[in-house]
């Protein structure tokens, strides 16, 4: 696959994770790649496998599609060139996850794309984490609207495709944008987070210490995440897998329990 990275990530190419000489970002990348960060253990922890925890059975594995934006496809691209310390497409938790990330797209571009459809189909996943949304705010279109198109995909996805569980990744701010002021973007991004958050048919998923301060997260053009941007998006998807799978086991035992269904899942 041809590199995705833009040459502002790093300097010399010899070292990943040294993308700038801010000291913040410098500091950021080690605490959160550090092996005694208590989140990252916690999550460890509970996704060890059946093996080492002396379970007889683990449950089945759960389906998972990340879809949206550039934001998803450098994601992608980043853990293939090994440039996180557990750089893995499951994100280190074992599950079955997919990827589908389109540079440029909008909402329409996910709803009308064939490649997406025919994912979908393939894979049937049980949970879709969406981050879409970003491209249709540097446009004349309204918040409102935009939330009705993304409400509108949630449910293709969940009538068409029967998933099961639908998140929305949280937004991000810009620095530069191209058909609206920066001022007029940002306060759209920040009423489409509000709505959608409030929303009960998809889940909101917020990604800690990426709002502020933005230019901390994002490459020098202004748009898209940098070095530590990458490590905190990284992470905050492995925590929203780690979140899934706590409720698919909460189902699973009511289930066993006769107090419920069980959703969805691979065999």
């Amino acid at each position: 696959m041809a590199s995705d990275r833009n040459p502002e990530e790093h300097k010399d190419g010899k070292n990943e994770l040294k993308i700038t000489s801010d000291r913040y970002i410098s500091n950021q990348i080690r605490d959160l790649t550090s092996s005694g960060n208590p989140e990252e253990n916690e999550i460890k922890e509970h996704l060890t496998t059946t093996e080492e925890r002396g379970e007889k059975n683990p449950g089945p594995t759960l389906r998972i599609l990340l879809t949206g934006s550039s934001h998803i496809h450098r994601l992608e691209s980043s853990i293939l060139q090994g440039c996180f310390p557990c750089s893995r497409l499951d994100f280190g938790t074992g599950q079955d996850v997919h990827f589908l990330g389109i540079g440029g797209a909008k909402v329409a571009t996910l709803r009308n794309s064939s490649h997406l459809e025919s994912l979908l189909e393939e894979t049937r996943p049980d949970v879709v984490i969406v981050h879409i949304g970003s491209n249709d705010a540097d446009s004349t279109k309204t918040s409102s609207d935009i939330c009705a198109e993304i409400l509108g995909f949630v449910r293709i996805l969940k009538t068409k495709f029967q998933v099961f569980k639908v998140y929305f990744s949280q937004l991000f701010r810009r620095q530069a944008t191209r058909r609206i002021s920066v001022a007029d973007y940002n306060k759209k991004i920040l009423e489409i987070n509000r709505r959608l958050r409030k929303e009960k048919t998809v889940t909101f998923w917020k990604h800690k210490k990426m709002m502020e301060p933005v230019k901390n997260i994002l490459l020098k053009e202004g748009v898209h995440l940098n070095m530590c941007g990458q490590v905190l998006f990284y992470r905050s998807f492995m925590k929203a897998i780690y979140a899934a799978v706590r409720e698919h086991e909460y189902f699973r035992s009511k289930r066993e329990k006769g107090k419920g269904e069980l959703p969805s899942v691979a065999s």
